[in-house]
């Protein structure tokens, strides 16, 4: 009797385990293809992002260096006066301190609006970059 029975539920289900395998297998193959798509769109929007960042940072660099050659032709032209006798040395002195605060205190404003902006980038960068991940797991599991 036992013999008959397991020869009725083999009969039933051994059929279905090929073709409940495929069902896995394709769904296994969905999942790495989804996944390395998933990798692929991410690892495109991480070269965006340090690609936004490269010109940004050049764009911050050859303004500094355009700010520097500013002071530094006024400090020439200070230098010039001063040796022609136009300045006197105190006078050079207090234009060269002036000038070299005033450097100082728009390099620091500058640097800092840049900061400002680059952590205001990477936080909207990661957070996409969570928002994206969420949700390719939520539409995983909804499958």
């Amino acid at each position: 009797m036992r013999t008959i029975l397991f020869a009725a539920l083999a009969a039933v289900l051994l059929p279905a385990v090929p073709a409940q395998a495929a069902v896995l297998d394709d769904d296994r193959r969905e999942w790495r293809e989804d996944r390395r798509e998933f990798r692929r769109d991410r690892r495109d929007d991480y070269r965006d992002y340090r690609r936004d960042r490269r010109a940004d940072d050049r764009a911050f660099r050859r303004d500094r260096r355009g700010d520097y050659r500013d002071f530094r032709r006024d400090y020439r032209d200070d230098y010039r006066a001063y040796r022609r006798g136009d300045l006197s040395y105190r006078q050079f002195l207090r234009e060269r301190r002036g000038d070299y605060r005033d450097y100082r205190r728009e390099y620091r404003d500058d640097y800092r609006d840049y900061a400002r902006e680059y952590r205001r980038d990477r936080r909207e960068f990661l957070r996409e970059r969570r928002d994206d991940r969420r949700d390719f797991r939520r539409d995983r599991w909804d499958d």
